[in-house]
């Protein structure tokens, strides 16, 4: 076991082309136990490739006095060890808060960030990171549970723009064992344990319970999946590419222009990555898509009316004129609308511009307290299928609000409401798929309270900010 890690590592590094010799890395470094591994078997291979190294260590605040421990033991270690460290914080809660992302997005967004930035201060050939195996399955089926696209099923990418993964194929076991039987010292993060995080959930919950019950899998076939899917990538987006009209014909850097017959000659994993094209050159920075967002595209593309928009993403519309589909970014103005959010159980959600968060659980039937308070709404678990979406209110929604006979639009309903609890232009609406369940904090739809059969059920608690 103790050599088996060192060589299946270089094997796996040679067969996939990832280090060059003469290459100066830079190492990003947690002090956990993935980093501290891949840090020891680069210098292990260090004058076998004849490499530089220099260490990144991206302090990320959110474990206060113990998060400034983890990057002192970095520098420690490097100091010690005469390795070149630069060092970065970052406030991610503040981020999240301010950019509406999830705690783990936002702290993704920031590491990444910093980590650029170090590459092209030390002049760096590359970024190495120590995600392994386990770390692939884990995403590959949050992935899975999310209703991701074909991008997303390629998991954590080998090789992904001048990021490179050489621990990809190793079990987090292995690497914990290669660590004890080399005394390789890291930090524990506590973090890893909260299961307030949905990649901690399937860690601890998820993957015990499928190796349980079902005599677990076989942990090769997710890299293996991933490694196939990245291959055929390249192929998708060079498809994809022949659905764009000239940009001259656009008239505006602030439009794209797609030929919908060649856009509707392709399956929809092209389909899928021609949208997400458009959307990120618009937006400048990448977008991608869900099963379901496409899912309503489509049907709203296949509608037999021509006229009308469709919005895609909070700052890009979608328009039809003739044979072409024309995406526009639209300058967004202050508080003009909530973006479209996908909303996962168990996830908590900060809304700035209406002054809320916003959590779903699922709780037992007998933990739903009927109160007439607002803030905690109970509906049907049953009936509903994650992820949900939340977004703002769009003219011709309509809903059956709880206690009426009959459906009622959604701006005669704020119209009658005496006590609006948000600006109007922007209430929020939450879907399951295209069906409106409830306008958080006012009012659920009769069609999914809870009846005498309900045994589970989903409990939305909205907080003023």
């Amino acid at each position: 076991m103790n050599n088996s890690l060192k060589f299946s590592f270089l094997n796996f590094v040679n067969h996939h082309q990832l280090i060059e010799r003469n290459q100066h890395l830079l190492v990003a470094v947690s002090g956990g136990v993935d980093s501290m591994v891949l840090l020891h078997l680069l210098r292990t291979w260090q004058q076998y490739f004849a490499l530089q190294i220099t260490v990144a260590h991206f302090n990320h605040q959110l474990r206060g006095s113990a998060a400034d421990a983890d990057e002192k033991f970095v520098r420690t270690f490097c100091e010690k060890n005469q390795l070149p460290v630069l060092t970065g914080r970052g406030d991610v809660k503040k981020f999240a808060h301010s950019e509406k992302q999830s705690p783990e997005a936002a702290a993704r967004i920031l590491r990444e960030r910093f980590l650029r930035e170090a590459l092209e201060s030390s002049g760096c050939d590359a970024i190495v990171t120590g995600h392994h195996l386990d770390d692939q399955i884990e995403t590959l089926l949050m992935r899975l549970l999310s209703g991701s696209g074909l991008d997303g099923l390629a998991g954590i990418r080998i090789r992904r723009d001048q990021f490179i993964r050489p621990m990809l194929f190793a079990r987090r076991q292995e690497i914990v064992d290669y660590a004890e039987a080399n005394n390789i010292a890291f930090v524990e993060d506590v973090s890893n344990q909260d299961l307030n995080f949905r990649r901690n959930q399937i860690r601890h919950q998820l993957l015990p319970f499928l190796n349980e019950h079902f005599d677990y899998y076989n942990p090769a076939s997710f890299l293996n999946i991933g490694l196939l899917i990245q291959e055929w990538l390249p192929y998708i987006e060079n498809q994809a590419e022949l659905c764009f009209l000239p940009p001259q014909k656009s008239g505006s850097e602030n439009k794209i222009r797609l030929d919908i017959p060649t856009f509707k000659g392709y399956f929809s994993g092209i389909q899928i990555k021609a949208l997400e094209l458009a959307l990120s050159r618009l937006c400048g920075e990448e977008k991608k898509m869900t099963t379901r967002q496409f899912q309503n595209f489509s049907r709203w593309l296949n509608k037999a009316k021509f006229s009308g928009e469709y919005r895609l993403d909070e700052s890009v519309i979608i328009r039809r004129e003739k044979s072409e589909l024309v995406f526009e970014k639209r300058i967004k103005k202050a508080i003009d609308i909530i973006p479209l959010t996908e909303i996962h159980n168990g996830e908590s959600y900060l809304f700035p511009e209406l002054g809320i968060s916003l959590r779903t659980d699922f709780v037992e039937r007998e933990a739903a307290v009927f109160n007439n308070v607002p803030e905690e709404e109970y509906l049907d678990a049953a009936k509903l299928t994650f992820p949900l979406l939340l977004r703002s209110w769009q003219a011709g929604d309509r809903f059956q609000p709880l206690g009426m006979k009959q459906e009622k639009k959604i701006s005669d309903f704020l119209t009658d409401d005496k006590q609006l609890r948000y600006p109007k232009k922007i209430t929020p609406v939450m879907l399951n798929q295209t069906e409106i369940i409830c306008v958080p904090g006012m009012r659920i739809s009769e069609n999914y309270k809870i009846n005498p059969k309900t045994e589970m059920v989903l409990k939305i608690k909205v907080t003023k900010l």
